[in-house]
């Protein structure tokens, strides 16, 4: 949504990098589509999984977190 507060963090250690991002909460299912879909959502996603070792998201406290670590070459 426009004008909404997105927090993007980037911590870094020894085993590696994950990045993360803090929005408001909903209750939507983060789902990846079909690589062949015409669909305007998920798109986010597909980049997140094609440059990820693994990623999640995590509801709380009104938030919602989606987090991944990137593969490192």
């Amino acid at each position: 949504m426009l004008g909404e507060v997105v927090t993007v963090t980037v911590a870094v250690s020894d085993a590696g990098v994950k990045v993360g991002d803090t929005d408001r909460a909903t209750d939507i299912v983060l789902v990846l589509r079909p690589r062949d879909s015409e669909a305007e959502g998920s798109r986010g996603l597909r980049l997140v999984e094609d440059m990820a070792v693994r990623w999640g998201y995590e509801w709380g406290g009104g938030q919602a977190i989606t987090w991944f670590e990137p593969v490192l070459r």
